[in-house]
């Protein structure tokens, strides 16, 4: 979501802005609601589960590494800190409202020529090599993503085509902020811990282009 309330602000208010990087965030686009509506069950499930303590076991298992660099006493914190921001009220209604939201402000955004930014990682696929290579397996497309598909090979093909759509979509979003360079850098959503060399390069190239 942090790529929508950014386009927001530099979009209404750019004088207050020297520039803009956008790392593969939430691109703006105006959703059907009628057609495009998303389940929003899990959202609920979730804010239910987090005041019964039903998150915690997802919690240490979905954050093993990072819980185990701390204490004891700081992992139990840390979970119940996750579980209650999770749950919370702000994070699930965030949720529930994502395509209004999203709506709202690609019809409401302004071009201008703030120097923007935006690092496609997720969309910067285009065979099933350079899947494989970054660790996007088609059995986690199936589970995770929910990507259909008889065999292997169809579930790629029919995530690579996902991905041409939503790079069609990016494309229309930049055109529509205005003085927005699209660079690509394949990886995970979180490539900053992954690849932090290479955002940093990136940014620093950016920022160099602004003196």
């Amino acid at each position: 979501m942090c790529g929508i309330y950014t386009t927001y602000w530099v979009s209404e208010y750019p004088d207050e802005i020297e520039a803009c990087m956008i790392i593969d965030g939430t691109e703006a686009k105006h959703y059907d609601l009628e057609n495009e509506e998303l389940d929003l069950g899990i959202a609920k499930w979730v804010m239910l589960a987090g005041k019964l303590g039903l998150l915690t076991p997802m919690i240490n298992a979905e954050y093993a590494n990072e819980l185990s660099a701390i204490g004891d006493d700081e992992q139990a914190a840390a979970s119940a800190l996750l579980e209650n921001t999770m749950s919370s009220y702000a994070a699930t209604s965030e949720i529930m409202n994502l395509q209004k939201n999203i709506n709202y402000i690609f019809d409401h955004m302004k071009q201008n020529d703030v120097p923007k930014m935006y690092i496609s990682i997720s969309n910067a696929f285009y065979t099933k090599d350079e899947l494989i290579s970054e660790g996007f397996s088609a059995d986690w497309l199936r589970s995770e993503l929910e990507i259909k598909g008889e065999s292997d090979e169809e579930v790629y093909e029919n995530y690579l085509s996902t991905l041409a759509v939503a790079r069609s979509d990016v494309n229309t979003y930049a055109e529509k902020l205005g003085n927005c360079k699209i660079v690509e850098l394949r990886g995970q959503h979180e490539i900053m811990f992954d690849k932090p060399e290479e955002c940093g390069k990136l940014l620093k190239e950016f920022i160099d282009e602004l003196k």
